[in-house]
């Protein structure tokens, strides 16, 4: 795990699992790296996981294939996923107590014209540290790195809007803690970075 003042070098992600961004605090700087193929990028480059009323939710984004190299690929309008993802939020996140204070912002950036799915992953994880008011200082880097290890990073049940009907779900996206937690979060990241 990362010491405070260090810099935390990953692959990007979109709506990355709520460790990776405990992780990120700890170190207080990402370096987020765009070099390599995508087949090495490690967590998801487009997919997220999300708690909805049926459970778990997997979120993709499709991708052109037309090349493997990272920071090339693009996104795909394939499927109308943005539609697809809009109404997923809402659904599940519709009734949480921060979801309206971001909604527009993140729904702005899903409907933003097609791009490289690199800089979408940036721009998102932009969004989510600022909504949440995380001290943490996002670098990009055309480097290579790996995908650093979430094993040392403790589960902390935090408030979920389908608790009730499914406990307290880990491993979920940021997406899960910031729709629930807004600002306070960095209360659940710290604790989960012990």
């Amino acid at each position: 795990m990362a010491a405070g003042g260090d810099e935390l070098r990953l692959p990007p992600f979109y709506g990355g699992p709520v460790q990776a961004y405990a992780l990120m605090l700890q170190a207080g700087k990402a370096v987020i790296c765009t070099g390599g193929n995508v087949a090495d990028a490690g967590w998801h480059l487009n997919r997220c996981r999300i708690l909805s009323a049926n459970g778990p939710l997997t979120l993709t984004i499709p991708l052109c294939k037309d090349t493997r190299a990272l920071s090339d690929v693009a996104m795909s309008g394939h499927g109308n996923w943005q539609r697809l993802h809009r109404g997923a939020f809402f659904s599940a996140y519709g009734r949480s107590p921060y979801f309206e204070h971001i909604a527009d912002k993140l729904y702005a950036l899903i409907d933003a014209p097609l791009g490289k799915v690199a800089h979408f992953d940036v721009a998102m994880m932009r969004l989510m540290i600022e909504f949440m008011q995380l001290p943490i200082t996002i670098e990009e880097s055309s480097d290579e790195c790996t995908q650093p290890s979430l094993s040392d990073v403790a589960a902390v049940p935090y408030w979920q809007v389908w608790r009730q009907r499914f406990g307290f779900v880990e491993a979920m996206s940021i997406f899960d803690l910031a729709f629930c937690e807004g600002p306070m979060a960095i209360n659940t990241l710290r604790l989960m970075a012990r």
